[in-house]
């Protein structure tokens, strides 16, 4: 029993104890690479700021002008005399504003050196070297960090050999191209500065700069300069090659660490870190004291073992001291413990012992009670939720998120023809058609990147392969941790909404026939009389006209417009009702657009702009006037005497080249919106003597050429009619032509 109730004590302090250990480990870790990543990085910012203050230099516009002249005057002569004493002038105020240079050397685009700040001339030949081919080719470039072979002068006002010295050459750009070279070289005595700073704070540290070779080239305390990192920094031998691999380790990946540690060559363990210098080959070299580093996780190391062993004597001790009293009542509780994880429920937990096992006892006991009521309550509820998605009308069914099926409902399954067993672990899409996968397709991923859909008309494919038509809405299901795991899905079959519709369209239609038969008739039998009439009319006129004045003039006028009227409207009657076949041909839109606009009497006020291109298509170019005259004439009409303008645009590539698209375009009023959708419905007008059959006409003509019209309107901005036709009709060639 003693040791139960320690283990658990144990086995916690453990896992406690190794997982705040391997999260200060892990700060550390993260804190050495952090830190040998900021001194990489200033270094990098250190020899930016020192190319951008060359750059300046070498890209000032006197500075410029007086190179070009040297480049191009002989030495000789007055004019690069002059400009050797400016060049002079300018680089010994840049040497005194930057005391890091110690040299300036300005070469000519062919490599020849044409002026210097040193005594005597260049030793080293920078034309050979790539940082100079990259700054002929317009590049400011650096070399490598190299030991100076002559004395320079430090800032402790001594003149010393090897120090650390490094040569940048900068482009001097003129108007028409670079006109020289401007080379430097840079004291680097002084560029422990710029990365040491944000190392303070950390006891026993080192930082230096190697190159890609392992040599060290910057000022260290414990290395000297231009000697082998490797070499310098390992007292043991036998370790050589586990800090060979892990420099090669920063050179494959750009930065390495290790806080395994490795001898310094002062005998102490030290942890490495090495990162590269951007757009360098060198290398930013952290070494921090082991023991240092590592002294606040021994710290709390001590504490955790110290407080673990603690806790461990102290449970020892408080179950050695009440284990005679509370075994029994406690082996008790225990039994009932077990009962209730095996689901038993009917029992009353035992209370007798000491006021605190009795509480227990009593709070099991209430425990058992919540517990028998929680669960009945889950199991009504699962009860319901079952009864609703099981037994409802409608279908159901859930997915997961790859939109495999993992339960549906019993109506479902009814629909589809499938038991249970053979719909589960199916794929959505093998329920639909492979017509209407792509649309399928596209709500599901409407589903998972918005996370519902809601009313979206489908097709679905029985059993036996016949199909029918519903409305999917589907909403996300999350798991506990508010993750979406999958969908719920309601689907209603809407075979019995959509062929409802059909009859009531058939039987709209057919009476619309009946009425359409007996309307034909009559235009036809009026269409005769009204042709002798206007007959009878222009003889009439023609043999009186000398003898009427203009009082009878204007009647005679009046019975003609009454007369074109009525014509205009049986015309529009029975051009509605019949439907010819087409007389489909090759024909040029811009010639049937230009010819209905000659047949239209166009009033003074309104201006029509024809389209400026031109397309063929197969088509019925008497037909198209038809819809194009009673287009444009709406538009005229929409005016009501006011001036305004007419476009006709036409877009031959519309729908990827595979139709044409027409536009008449109005700026007149617009069509107020309650309108808008009764616009194409036989004999809606809304003028008094329209016959309410001429958009509908027009909209009869483009289908029968396979083809759409829509409208858009904006109030007091004018309407837009739009005409879709196809290029090619198989139709049309098989049928028709």
């Amino acid at each position: 029993m003693l040791l139960v109730g320690v283990v658990p004590v144990i086995f916690i302090g453990t896992i406690l104890y190794y997982d705040k250990i391997n999260s200060e480990t892990n700060a550390l870790e993260q804190r050495l690479t952090s830190l040998s990543q900021i001194g990489s990085n200033n270094i990098h910012r250190w020899i930016d700021e020192k190319i951008t203050s060359l750059e300046s230099i070498a890209n000032n516009d006197l500075f410029v002008s007086n190179v070009k002249k040297l480049s191009h005057f002989s030495a000789d002569s007055k004019s690069s005399f002059d400009a050797r004493y400016v060049l002079e002038k300018e680089t010994n105020s840049a040497m005194y504003d930057f005391e890091w240079i110690d040299e300036l050397i300005i070469y000519d685009v062919a490599g020849n050196v044409i002026f210097y700040t040193d005594l005597q001339p260049p030793i080293v030949e920078h034309q050979n070297n790539s940082y100079f081919f990259n700054s002929i080719n317009g590049q400011s470039s650096i070399g490598q960090i190299i030991p100076s072979t002559e004395p320079l002068f430090l800032d402790d006002g001594n003149y010393a050999t090897g120090v650390p010295t490094m040569f940048v050459s900068v482009p001097i750009n003129g108007d028409v191209g670079i006109e020289g070279i401007l080379v430097a070289r840079i004291n680097l005595s002084n560029i422990a500065s710029g990365f040491t700073d944000p190392l303070y704070g950390i006891e026993e540290f080192e930082s230096y700069i190697i190159n890609s070779e392992g040599i060290v080239v910057s000022p260290s305390p414990n290395h000297a300069f231009y000697s082998n990192f490797l070499e310098d920094t390992l007292s043991d031998n036998s370790l050589q090659n586990d800090l060979t691999l892990l420099f090669d380790r920063a050179k494959n990946n750009g930065h390495a660490h290790t806080l395994k540690g490795y001898d310094h060559h002062d005998g102490k363990k030290v942890l490495g870190s090495i990162y590269q210098i951007p757009n360098t080959d060198w290398f930013y070299v952290l070494e921090i004291d082991k023991n240092s580093a590592f002294q606040s996780i021994n710290y709390l190391q001590i504490i955790l073992i110290s407080t673990i062993s603690l806790i461990v004597i102290a449970i020892v001790w408080i179950s050695t001291l009440f284990s005679s009293s509370l075994s029994t009542p406690i082996i008790k509780i225990q039994e009932a413990a077990k009962k209730i994880s095996t689901g038993e429920r009917e029992f009353i937990v035992p209370s007798s012992g000491d006021k605190e096992i009795v509480d227990l006892g009593k709070s099991l006991n209430n425990m058992l009670k919540s517990l028998l009521d929680s669960e009945h309550k889950i199991r009504n509820a699962e009860k319901k939720y079952r009864s609703l998605y099981e037994d409802a009308p409608e279908m159901y069914r859930t997915v997961d998120n790859d939109g495999k099926l993992v339960n549906c409902n019993k109506a479902y399954c009814e629909k589809l023809g499938y038991s249970k067993e053979e719909i589960i672990g199916k794929s959505l899409f093998d329920f639909v058609p492979d017509s209407h996968k792509e649309s399928m397709n596209e709500i599901f991923s409407s589903w998972k990147r918005m996370g519902d859909v809601r009313n979206r008309e489908i097709i679905l494919k029985r059993k036996d392969g016949t199909v029918f038509p519903a409305l999917l809405s589907a909403t996300s299901v999350m798991d506990d941790g508010g993750n979406v795991i999958g969908a719920n899905t309601l689907i209603r079959d809407m075979s019995d909404l959509y062929n409802a519709q059909k009859e009531i369209e058939e039987l709209r239609l057919k009476r619309l026939s009946v009425v359409g038969e007996l309307t034909a008739r009559i235009a036809h039998d009026l269409r005769n009389p009204l042709s002798v009439i206007k007959n009878s009319v222009e003889i009439l006129r023609l043999t009186y006209e000398e003898k009427t004045d203009s009082s009878q003039k204007e009647q005679w006028e009046r019975l003609e417009r009454g007369i074109y009227r009525i014509t205009h409207q049986v015309d529009d009657v029975l051009d509605y009702i019949r439907a010819p076949p087409l007389k489909i041909e090759e024909n040029s839109l811009s010639v049937i657009i230009q010819d209905t606009i000659e047949r239209i009497q166009i009033p003074d006020s309104i201006n029509i702009h024809p389209p400026t291109n031109d397309v063929i298509i197969p088509c019925d170019a008497e037909k198209l006037e038809v819809v194009f005259v009673n287009l444009i004439m709406n538009a005229i009409q929409a005016f009501e005497g006011k001036a305004g303008d007419v476009t006709i645009n036409i877009e031959d590539n519309y729908d990827n080249g595979k139709s044409v698209l027409v536009q008449v375009i109005d700026n007149g009023p617009g069509i107020p919106n309650e309108l808008i959708e009764k616009i194409f419905d036989p004999l809606f007008t809304t003028r008094q003597i329209g016959t309410g059959l001429g958009l509908p006409s027009c909209k009869n003509i483009v289908e029968r050429h396979e083809g759409k019209i829509t409208v858009s309107t904006d109030s007091n901005q004018g309407t837009t009619f739009s005409v879709i036709l196809p290029k090619q009709n198989e139709k049309f060639l098989t049928s028709e032509i």
